[in-house]
């Protein structure tokens, strides 16, 4: 009796066990990432600003903006939202060219989208005034200014170390995404496993 109890065990552990290991190795699913520029009145959007994302009148994800005028946002279930219009708002401002329609995920999980709001109470910004004393127009003068040098923790997102942070190391994510190779290039925190903690880690580092 006990060594067909332990038979019958054995059969369901041979079962189950399978399930369990396939259900932890398969990737995560992917999300629609969606980004571009934001300006607000013709400026460009500061760090901060918040972008929201809604689909059928209900908003599915939120983002705070870490560079000026450049936003990245994930929105989940990209294939169960196939097909459905995703609408943007800017700190709570919609416009009807803010939209998308969420295509085939599989193929084309990527979408650049550049939003721009009004204000409906800010006056338009006045020119820049001339220098006095002076005929002619006036160039503001180009900034000279070199950029920062990326800290060692935004390093480990240059995927092909170029110094910045943009949308070439965003391709790598993706091309990698749901990747649970060892010493993957885009597992940036080294988890094991190429997801939306290495995208997040991507917004914060983004230089553009």
């Amino acid at each position: 009796m006990k060594k067909k109890q332990l038979l019958v065990t054995f059969a369901v552990f041979a079962l189950v066990f399978p399930l369990i290991v396939l259900g932890e190795s398969s990737p995560p699913p992917i999300p629609l990432l969606v980004y571009g520029s934001v300006t607000i009145d013709g400026n460009s959007a500061p760090i901060g600003t918040i972008i929201t994302a809604e689909i059928d009148d209900m908003e599915v994800a939120s983002v705070q903006m870490v560079s000026e005028g450049v936003y990245f946002i994930d929105v989940p279930d990209g294939q169960a939202n196939e097909g459905k219009i995703v609408k943007f708002k800017i700190i709570g401002i919609a416009d009807d060219a803010n939209q998308c329609e969420a295509l085939n995920i599989t193929t084309d999980p990527i979408i650049n989208l550049n939003l721009a709001v009004t204000s409906p109470s800010s006056p338009p910004s006045p020119p820049p005034s001339p220098p006095s004393g002076g005929g002619g127009s006036y160039t503001p003068p180009a900034s000279t200014t070199p950029p920062a040098p990326l800290s060692e923790a935004a390093q480990a997102v240059d995927t092909n170390e170029d110094d910045k942070i943009d949308i070439l190391d965003f391709n790598s994510l993706v091309v990698n995404w749901g990747s649970t190779e060892s010493g993957n290039i885009a597992d940036f925190d080294a988890n094991g496993t190429v997801d939306i903690f290495d995208f997040n880690l991507l917004m914060t580092y983004w230089t553009g």
